[in-house]
């Protein structure tokens, strides 16, 4: 189970990139 409290900001930070550019294509 993955929760904010337990994975890192950044981590965070590199889905929110990811689902960005994932919008472009």
């Amino acid at each position: 189970m993955i929760n904010e409290r337990t994975m890192p900001f950044s981590i965070t930070k590199m889905f929110e990139k990811y689902e960005e550019e994932n919008e472009e294509f």
